[in-house]
């Protein structure tokens, strides 16, 4: 009995039952007898993500399953801290303390979190898993919004930031299961050495790439019943390690859910993947030593048709077939995993993973053994002509015609190549074969076709002659245009976006497929623009104003801002008027008026995300708020409503210019301290409102509102690399010219700039750098808004 408890005893010191204090002292006895201190205190942060208010389905089953796992941590002996419902900075917060309670290197952390996750596929192939947190939108075009999600590659190096010797992370939620480059360990863990000392950070995953994990949690539950006690340890003792956790869960809970594989392993770093992650058992449920009479030793029987197969146990030659009553020692466990292959020449390996047991006979009846293929295939290609140069995975063999090349395809004998032709004056042929083993494949690929040029010329005339052409928003010419020479790379064919302006006629937008080789001309008649009847005054229900900002050089951008927002660079912008004042309901509502397309009822669904006005009732604002601003409004209707107003939307560089007012690098239009009596912001999601419109002090050039209240739209698209490359003189991101955006504004696509933050928004979004965009069809919760400007 005494030699089976030296294997690896767990010794308290303290009662885990108080658990309102950290764990005391775990002391680890190795089989040598040798004794390991492992931790004095262990703490745990418990995260669940629930009540998700931006598309993602609400999980209530998450927000129970860190209760029972915060309760069963308490019995452990952790002094457990429980958050829910957090959005990014809240969750930074709470981890970053988290990170410092590792600060001691005899400590044992745990961090659990359940919730929403979500796998966005990287530039490289790669896969990036975040923790989805409760404010964050549904992803855009298979893009996770990163300011309110948490990526895993963050959690690496704040793992590597810890001090604590042990580190185990659990994230019951559905992300990639390739996290991390952890490395993983597949077998059925060992016993304990003094090895366990050593500093490890592990993690175990509830699903492996693009598996759904439910919201009533059998991995929790697998995961209590484990570390409770009420489950069959993996390796019966008074402990569990983190090694032992993970292969349980990876085979217990697809038994439950067949589409669900939960995935283990440690940091792929050798400085931080030798030791194991300890529980221990609530007392009282500790394992009890198996009697010493019990055998250590399994017999292994093997057969075969034919006999006489060598027979390797874990790679070491032990006999051959029939092989009866080899023995093997399953070690104090009693249990033991082996790989048993045959090999008998002519023949096809088998192999097997077999579970030996003290005591027990195992028997495998391999059967009959499987015939070896050759592991050779032939190739033969023909063309027409002859003399084409043959590439098999991009390595040269030969020209065609090939004959009866010879290939090895390895030990599985069939395989995929890519198989390529060249021949100088015709186009390159690609095709993929599958080669088998003793077998001869034939590509006839025929006739060749001839190389055609890559170039295409493109001739655009107009009635009148002298309009301005544009390819793909860059100004190439003016009509008559003859001969224009563009690239159509080696596919020969490119679609191309060609557009006419000329100053008092319509803009032509048309699509165009040009050919290499061929000539594609557009001619047209434009079609003059009809005298634009400029609105009357609007209403009184805000003081007129419009402010003239003076043309000039400033400094556009932060250095400590977002990444978008850099670098600082010198912006000149001819001078401009911008309104002082957001555009209010009642300004709204005569445009509308005037203009019953853009009404409630009746604006295509193609100019708006579904939301449009929603706060007006049917064509009537709210209630005593015709002087604060409207929201709710789709780029496309603050474009609209410019024009109808003889205006147009600032630029992204006059939009901060002006909210500058005349200031130089201040965070702010007043400077560069928050200040509550200077704009309407930071009041906290669904509490106050917006304010009327210049209920604030103006900044420096007379205007109100410039940031807090609601976003304001910009004319630009968006663009995250536009001040590395944008022009240096009245830049504007989208399109050649402000002119050819407006004519062709409900065409535009692409998402556009929004500036000035919002009043139910983080203060950070006050900075006159900050910068946002959304779709143009975007009327949603953003409270959205817009003021005009116009050339002096």
């Amino acid at each position: 009995m005494m030699l089976c408890f030296s294997l690896c005893l767990i010794i308290i010191d303290g009662l885990l039952s108080q658990t309102d204090r950290g764990m005391k002292t775990i002391t680890v006895q190795t089989k040598e007898g040798t004794a390991i201190e492992l931790y004095k205190d262990s703490y745990a942060l418990v995260v669940g993500n629930g009540t998700y208010t931006n598309g993602w389905n609400p999980l209530k089953g998450a927000l129970q399953d860190v209760e029972e796992v915060a309760a069963a941590l308490k019995k452990h002996g952790f002094t457990v801290t429980l958050e829910k419902d957090l959005t990014k900075p809240k969750f930074e917060d709470v981890f970053e303390k988290f990170v410092t309670e590792g600060r001691n290197e005899n400590n044992r952390l745990l961090f659990y979190y359940a919730g929403h996750g979500y796998t966005e596929e990287l530039a490289n192939g790669d896969d990036l898993g975040y923790l989805v947190m409760v404010d964050a939108p549904l992803p855009e075009d298979k893009r996770i919004n990163h300011r309110k999600s948490v990526d895993m590659e963050s959690l690496v190096t704040q793992a590597k930031r810890i001090q604590a010797r042990h580190v185990l992370f659990v994230f019951d939620s559905c992300f990639s299961g390739t996290i991390l480059n952890a490395s993983r360990n597949q077998e059925q863990p060992e016993s304990i050495s003094y090895s366990v000392r050593r500093p490890v950070r592990q993690f175990i995953t509830a699903g492996s790439a693009n598996e759904t994990v439910p919201d009533k949690s059998v991995f929790k539950q697998a995961f209590l019943n484990l570390i409770g006690g009420s489950a069959r340890q993996p390796a019966p003792d008074a402990y569990i390690t983190g090694e032992e956790l993970g292969f349980y869960l990876k085979h217990q809970v697809p038994k439950y859910n067949k589409a669900q594989h939960p995935q283990y392993g440690k940091i792929n770093d050798p400085n931080l993947d030798q030791g194991d992650f300890i529980f221990v058992l609530p007392q009282g449920d500790a394992w009890t030593p198996p009697p010493t009479d019990l055998s250590t030793v399994a017999t292994l029987t093997v057969t075969s048709t034919p006999s006489g197969a060598s027979v390797y146990v874990d790679g070491r030659q032990v006999g051959k077939t029939p092989l009866q009553g080899y023995q093997i020692d399953t070690g104090v466990r009693r249990v033991k995993q082996v790989e048993v292959r045959l090999s008998l020449s002519g023949y096809n390996n088998r192999v097997a993973g077999l579970t030996l047991k003290g005591g027990q006979q195992e028997v495998w009846q391999a059967g009959r053994l499987e015939k070896l293929i050759s592991q050779t295939a032939t190739l033969t290609v023909t063309s027409t002509p002859s003399g084409a140069t043959v590439y098999v995975d991009g390595r040269q063999i030969g020209r065609t015609p090939l004959r009866g090349h010879k290939i090895d395809i390895g030990v599985v004998r069939e395989k995929q190549v890519e198989v390529g032709l060249s021949l100088s004056g015709y186009k390159s042929r690609v095709v993929k074969l599958i080669l088998k083993g003793g077998q001869e494949e034939v590509w006839q690929a025929g006739r060749l076709e001839k190389l055609i040029s890559q170039t295409a010329t493109l001739t655009v005339t107009s009635t009148p002659s002298g309009a301005t052409v544009y390819v793909d928003g860059r100004q190439v010419g003016k009509t008559p245009l003859q001969g224009h020479r563009i690239d159509t790379g080696v596919a020969r064919e490119k679609q191309v976006e060609v557009g006419l302006e000329l100053a008092g006629y319509k803009s032509r937008v048309v699509q165009l497929t040009l050919k290499g080789g061929q000539s594609t001309p557009w001619d047209i008649r434009l079609e003059a623009i009809p005298q634009i009847q400029k609105t009357t005054a609007l209403s009184d229900a805000i003081p007129e104003g419009i402010a003239l900002i003076p043309a000039g050089e400033f400094q556009m951008g932060s250095s400590d801002g977002d990444s978008d927002a850099k670098p600082v660079h010198t912006v000149y912008v001819d001078a401009f008027y911008m309104d002082k004042y957001e555009v209010t309901n009642a300004q709204y509502k005569q445009f509308v008026d005037a203009n019953p397309q853009w009404r409630k009822d009746r604006i295509p669904r193609s100019y708006h995300s579904g939301d449009y006005l929603n706060h007006w009732n049917g064509n009537r604002y709210p209630r005593n708020k015709g002087n604060h601003p409207v929201t709710h409004v789709s780029w496309y209707g603050a474009m609209a409503y410019s024009q109808w107003a003889g205006k147009r939307l600032p630029t992204e560089a006059e939009w901060e210019k002006a909210a500058r007012g005349g200031l130089v690098g201040k965070k702010y239009p007043w400077g560069d301290s928050l200040d509550p009596s200077k704009a309407n912001y930071g009041r906290g999601p669904n509490v106050g409102d917006t304010t009327p419109v210049g209920s604030y002090p103006p900044n420096g050039y007379g205007l109100y509102d410039m940031t807090g209240n609601v976003w304001e739209w910009c004319l630009d698209a968006y663009d995250e690399d536009f001040y590395k490359n944008s022009s240096r003189r009245n830049p504007v991101a989208g399109a050649g010219s402000v002119t050819y955006i407006i004519n062709n504004f409900t065409n535009v696509k692409k998402s556009r700039v929004m500036r000035g933050g919002v009043w139910n928004l983080d203060p950070k979004y006050l900075r006159v750098a900050t910068r946002s965009w959304n779709s143009p069809t975007v009327t949603g919760n953003y409270l959205l808004g817009f003021r005009c400007a116009r050339a002096q």
